[in-house]
């Protein structure tokens, strides 16, 4: 009885590493689709968004903009740290006409706390020619509140349209060009994560490793002793 009891968990503990393994599979087989369409997309010509319609808004494509700054409604992307130092993005609208708007990921920038910035020094120019890479940004609820800037972990166009008197372009600007404030302050684009495959691959080996070695323990725990217990029996009948 306690030998079957053993039989069942061995096997369904290499089943459970096993399923482990795929899911990790499956996941790199996303992963490296997602690369695929990130790498196909930035190979596609800048899109001009002064003149932009919705089939050319494309996420991880190349993009360029001029339009004028509204400093006045700014986010704040807090929690976002870069080498190990606490800082933040700031995302400024870009009104492209008087009636539509885009954001864009002004820059990041350190701050102790991972929130609190002095805006001031990181103005720039109102009127500015920027050039970028479009993201979908993550969504996020914006606070009731009327203050400025808004504090938000995440932040997507759809989610703080409602704050804004004009309409904004469903994606966000992440800019490459290096901001022009004039003051001495850091200030510098957001980093875009380095396409890679992740841990998948060696997750999943070491789920598969896990259940060779829950099946060939097993078998050497339950049956190899059981065999020798048998011998050993059989040595110590009376002859």
């Amino acid at each position: 009885m306690k030998q079957a009891i053993g039989t069942v968990l061995v096997l369904v503990t290499a089943l459970l590493c096993i399923r482990l393994g795929v899911w990790q599979l499956q996941r790199l087989s996303e992963r490296r689709a997602v690369n695929q369409l990130i790498s196909d997309r930035s190979e596609l010509p800048p899109v001009n968004l002064n003149q932009a319609v919705g089939p050319e808004l494309l996420s991880f494509r190349a993009a360029g903009a001029s339009g004028r700054f509204d400093y006045t409604r700014q986010i704040i992307r807090v929690g976002r740290p870069s080498n190990g130092v606490p800082g933040v993005v700031i995302l400024t609208p870009l009104l492209l006409d008087d009636s539509m708007a885009l954001l864009v990921e002004r820059g990041w920038t350190p701050s102790p706390d991972a929130r609190t910035v002095d805006l001031a020094p990181l103005t720039e120019p109102d009127s500015a020619t920027l050039e970028g890479v479009l993201v979908e940004g993550s969504a996020w609820s914006a606070p009731q509140s009327d203050n400025w800037p808004l504090y938000l972990p995440g932040i997507h166009a759809d989610s703080v349209q409602a704050r804004y008197p004009y309409r904004l372009l469903p994606l966000i600007l992440r800019r490459t060009d290096v901001p022009g404030h004039s003051s001495d302050a850091v200030f510098r684009p957001v980093q875009s994560p380095a396409l890679s495959n992740g841990p998948h691959l060696g997750y999943a080996m070491q789920w598969f490793s896990f259940a060779a070695i829950a099946l060939v323990g097993g078998w050497l725990l339950l049956y190899r002793n059981r065999g020798e217990r048998a011998n050993q029996t059989i040595d110590s009948r009376p002859t």
